[in-house]
């Protein structure tokens, strides 16, 4: 399946497209955090906005995200560019 990221700014449109779900949601989420407005859509014309970036990954990174979402207090370091971390 492909992924199409659609992302705007101050009159700026951009559009990539991603073979991965998760390489997909890495790139939106690194452009949310620099200023752009961010959705993806999938082949099927369905359309993901941010908070539902974690709809098109596996539940294993879902569970990860959400778990670092809640970070250092709990030993997981965040990235401002990948929104799930490796768990030592």
């Amino acid at each position: 399946m492909t992924f199409t990221i659609h992302a705007s700014k101050d009159e700026h449109i951009a559009q990539t497209l991603r073979l991965d779900p998760l390489v997909a949601v890495t790139k939106a989420r690194s452009l949310l955090d620099v200023g752009w407005e961010v959705h993806i859509t999938d082949t099927a014309g369905q359309r993901y906005p941010p908070d539902k970036f974690d709809d098109l990954l596996p539940s294993t990174h879902s569970f990860i995200s959400a778990v670092c979402d809640h970070g250092p207090m709990l030993g997981c370091p965040l990235s401002s560019l990948v929104r799930y971390c490796v768990i030592f």
